[in-house]
């Protein structure tokens, strides 16, 4: 039946993506003349539009979509958005510079004399998109304070600069337009009215407003002979709707026509599967399910995981000091517990399937959504509890299959999940995150390790580690495949996690022929998957492609050593964060140490059992690995901690139906009792 349900979602979800597929786009500013006009703090919440009836009386013919502006919960200054559009990647103030003020109130201030010079470069430069449009024979006009620094070149100079945003002059191809905070929207509609019937048009909320709360999240609207009235999406963010601040700046090269960009900005797509006003209301739902996600993730998770850990200890202590009659229910809130516990990340998934952005109070409707399912799966586990790996196997099985799907959905679940991408803080926007990967690589190989024994029961040897390769193969495709989760990192920890649990399941052969062969054969699997990235067209490259790229043709490893500079800074960033590799360490220590050094207090079933202990090492492999080898990959263990610990105590509360196992005994099936707890 697992099987049976395994294809039958894969093929479902793959069915349904190819059907997605067929949407007709096209680029907007494809050769015509192009329009920015930034209006600042322009964004789908609060009234949204409805403070621009201008923006409405256009809305009609335009494509709409949601703009990330590199910025959660802090300001994203005109300078640093209109530097952005300049040097084609994110641009902005760094925090190391004496020349000035760092805050939008009192920011830096420029015309066309000069550029600012804290400005932090990242692959492109500032003044980029003047010189690309003069090679082209093109030229870059200006109106507005700030908007000069999308239009200089390096040098400071502006072809056309005009102070007053309302007497811009549309002479050159492109025209960056910068309004004003207090006057935009006074001027918008001004501004407008001077604008020709040629040139496509783009309003977008590139900046916050000074001094106001800022989520990092503003409105686009684009018209014009080259846009295709719907919805809003880039080969950068890959959903319908989503756009960032740079895949404007990419547009524009593309307008000038420069195709060779920096970084992995794409140009904007119009795509007519959505009515303009039903693309609006996306654009607010959205909007409000990814600011709300993201402001809940820290609050809720943090007060979820340790209020359920809190229960967890007044449980065993309670277990410690009950009756031997108590003992069972007790232990029944112990399995209930741990699941539901375990069960969160899935339900951060599959909150995302309800609507629960629609309800009045959107906030109070994901918390209770996620509890809700929380809690369900939970009770499905416990009502499994009777088996030996029941809850265990429950709970990593609905999270694997939920995870499987989104993926080849194109991760639209991952997107809105408070455990999930995160795009505000990350800037990643589809694939598998380093965050989702640590709970997909732990569900994977404890479902792999448990479908692996129960095969064995009635399966030959060869049909086992057929059908374990085979669920192997799945998950390192879905997460490491192009167009799928294009997690570069992930796939040289997972593989040789997979390859782990086939050793531990055969008879374990000769260890440096495995070691080599899975060195082997983790090398070309990675590469073959950043190889048939590469061989897509630039603007439908991932990092996967320009990784292989660099290293094939470059000999370039920068990109490595880079991951672990960011790792490394990662884990000094914050005294807790530092406190997870103290745990992993703790964690390989006591799958390490003998058992009979263990304290007798501890929970130490999984220990006995050749199955869940296997299965752990090579959870603890994969976790080592991933932590070594990606960016951020501190997290990675951080996530698959929150899953895995939890079904260790689930699994740890598991006792036969006659009664208590005896401390420290071996029952038939090689499952011991809690040391000291029964």
């Amino acid at each position: 039946m697992f099987l049976v349900i395994t294809c039958a979602l894969t093929a479902g979800a793959a069915a349904l993506r190819v059907a997605r597929a067929g949407t007709r786009m096209s680029y907007v500013g494809a050769g015509a003349p192009v329009v920015v006009i930034n209006v600042p703090g322009l964004s789908w919440s609060g009234r949204g539009l409805s403070a621009y009836p201008v923006l409405r009386d256009h809305l009609p013919k335009a494509a709409v979509g949601t703009l990330f502006r590199f910025a959660s919960s802090t300001e994203f200054c005109a300078a640093s958005a209109w530097s952005t559009i300049s040097a084609g990647s994110v641009h902005g103030p760094t925090s190391g510079t004496t020349t000035g003020p760092r805050n939008c109130a009192t920011g830096v201030r420029r015309d066309a004399t000069g550029l600012p010079e804290s400005l932090a470069r990242t692959e492109g430069y500032p003044g980029a998109l003047a010189h690309a449009a003069e090679q082209h024979g093109q030229c870059v006009s200006a109106a507005g304070e700030y908007a000069a620094l999308g239009a200089a070149d390096s040098s400071g100079r502006v072809d056309d600069f005009r102070a007053d945003p309302a007497d811009f002059a549309t002479t050159c191809h492109l025209t960056l337009i910068d309004l004003p905070p207090g006057s935009a929207r006074r001027l918008l509609p001004m501004v407008l009215r001077r604008v020709p019937a040629g040139p496509d048009v783009i309003v977008a909320g590139l900046s916050t407003v000074p001094g106001r709360p800022a989520n990092g999240l503003g409105a686009i609207v684009c018209w014009g002979p080259g846009v295709r009235p719907g919805e809003l999406t880039s080969h950068q963010t890959r959903h319908p709707g989503l756009v960032a601040v740079d895949d404007i700046a990419a547009t524009l090269y593309r307008s000038v026509g420069q195709t060779q960009l920096a970084g992995y900005a794409r140009p904007l797509l119009s795509a007519t599967a959505t009515p303009p006003f039903s693309a609006a209301r996306a654009a607010r739902r959205r909007t409000a399910a990814l600011a709300v996600s993201s402001s809940l993730a820290a609050p809720y998770l943090t007060c979820a995981f340790a209020g359920l850990a809190v229960l967890l200890i007044v449980l065993v202590v309670l277990l410690r000091t009950a009756r031997r009659v108590r003992r069972r229910r007790i232990w029944a809130l112990v399995v209930a517990v741990s699941s539901t516990l375990a069960a969160l990340p899935a339900a951060c998934l599959l909150v995302n399937t309800v609507g629960w952005e629609s309800a009045g109070r959107p906030r109070l409707a994901l918390a209770v959504g996620v509890s809700l399912i929380a809690c369900l799966i939970g009770a499905a586990a416990t009502a499994t509890r009777s088996y030996r790996l029941g809850p265990l196997f429950t709970v990593c099985v609905l999270t694997w299959w939920a995870m499987i799907v989104d993926t080849i959905l194109g991760t639209p679940w991952q997107l809105l999940s408070m455990m999930g991408l995160l795009p505000e803080f990350a800037s990643r926007y589809f694939g598998m995150g380093n965050l989702g990967y640590g709970t997909f690589v732990t569900v994977t190989l404890l479902t792999l390790s448990v479908v692996g024994s129960a095969a064995r029961q009635v399966w030959s040897s060869r049909a086992t580690m057929t059908v374990v390769v085979l669920l192997g193969l799945l998950s390192a495709a879905v997460d490491n495949g192009p167009g799928l989760g294009n997690d570069g990192g992930g796939g040289l920890a997972l593989v040789p996690a997979v390859a782990l649990v086939l050793w531990n399941m055969s008879a374990k052969c000769h260890r440096g022929r495995w070691i080599a062969g899975t060195v082997v054969i983790t090398c070309l699997w990675s590469l073959a998957c950043a190889g048939l990235d590469s061989l897509y067209p630039p603007e439908y490259r991932t990092h996967l492609g320009f990784y292989f790229d660099r290293l094939v043709h470059h000999d370039d490893i920068s990109e490595f050593t880079h991951a672990i500079s960011i790792n490394t800074t990662f884990v000094q960033s914050r005294w807790w964060i530092s406190l997870i590799p103290a745990l992993l360490l703790l964690s390989i220590a006591l799958a390490l140490v003998p058992k009979s050094a263990l304290p007798a207090w501890t929970f130490t079933a999984w220990r006995f059992d050749p199955i869940v202990s296997a299965a752990l090492t090579t959870v603890l492999f994969a976790w080592t690995l991933g932590f070594l080898v990606n960016d951020s990959g501190v997290s990675i263990p951080a996530a698959g901690m929150l899953t895995a610990f939890p079904l260790l105590l689930a699994f740890g509360a598991w006792e036969r139906p006659a009664g208590d196992i005896p401390p420290g005994s071996v029952d038939s099936t090689g499952v011991v009792g809690v040391v000291g707890g029964a």
